[in-house]
């Protein structure tokens, strides 16, 4: 059984993905397990705290 589907781009969003193939006992690839996660939230902060840390240091 097969599934795919698209995510689609959001203007701005900013997001982080990760996928690692599993294998048999043989060792071929059997299929592929991945997860894609919106990360704007994070990195809105990051950049926020990012700019306070340099006014900070001024």
């Amino acid at each position: 059984m097969s599934t795919g589907f698209a995510i689609p781009p959001v203007l701005g969003a900013t997001s982080r993905s990760a996928h690692c193939p599993l294998v048999d006992d043989a060792g071929p690839i059997m299929e592929w397990v991945g997860i894609h996660a919106d990360i704007t939230h994070r990195r809105t902060a990051d950049d926020a705290l990012r700019q306070l840390d340099e006014e900070l240091e001024c």
